[in-house]
């Protein structure tokens, strides 16, 4: 089973997509992986930096090993935070963001994400998971959330995981530059972020403003085991 969730930065995505995964363990006693897309973009762009890794865009298979470390499974949300916290750094969001824009980086990393992904049950979170990388997943759901609650989540991600960035850097400041991501991904050439208002019809749109993380998590749960007469 292969379920995705989409949405803008800051929507909430990843810590639900990472709860849900852990929780359809319990209901289905199989395993359930979690994989974060944007944390693959992160680190494709973290080996290119540090590592000058060259890739080969021919034959991702071959790069498989560089990646296989990002599709998780039994670990505790903190856990995995600090597993990922090299990734959150203000060079790396940039660079990501540029590199993202390239074709041949996103068709490159797309077919690395499904061959992560092939034969597992696995929760997909990311900006174009349903609609470009996986549009046949048994379920796909679309995430998002005001600009203000969006910010507010991404100022109290860096004050609990990384909390030096905000040394040198406000909550509006954050707040400008998730509309700015926004824009760019909007506008972007290649799988760019879509409109609600035009998403595929086989969308579950969610709007997580007033919602909790529990709210959300079991709204999205009903979903899937009504669909499964469970």
């Amino acid at each position: 089973m292969i379920i995705t969730l989409d949405g803008p930065v800051a929507s909430g995505k990843t810590t639900i997509g990472f709860l849900l995964a852990n929780k359809l363990y319990e209901i289905y006693n199989k395993n359930f992986y979690f994989l974060d897309t944007g944390l693959i973009y992160r680190k494709y762009t973290y080996l290119f930096l540090y590592q000058k890794v060259t890739f080969n865009t021919k034959e991702p298979t071959k790069d498989i090993d560089y990646f296989r470390n990002l599709l998780i499974t039994n670990i505790t949300l903190q856990e995995f935070e600090e597993k990922t916290k090299y990734l959150f750094t203000e060079e790396i969001a940039i660079s990501t963001s540029k590199l993202a824009t390239k074709k041949k980086v996103r068709n490159y990393l797309n077919k690395i994400q499904i061959e992560l992904v092939n034969s597992k049950n696995v929760v997909v979170v990311g900006r174009d998971s349903g609609t470009v990388v996986f549009k046949n997943a048994d379920f796909k759901f679309f995430l998002y959330a005001s600009n203000y609650i969006r910010a507010i989540r991404r100022y109290n991600q860096y004050k609990q995981n990384n909390p030096d960035i905000l040394k040198n850097l406000s909550f509006h400041e954050i707040l400008i530059r998730i509309i700015k991501r926004d824009e760019q991904d909007k506008s972007r050439k290649y799988a760019p972020l879509p409109d609600i208002n035009n998403l595929p019809k086989d969308f579950i749109l969610i709007n997580t403003d007033n919602l909790t993380i529990e709210e959300t998590l079991n709204k999205i749960i009903s979903y899937i085991t009504i669909k499964n007469n469970l």
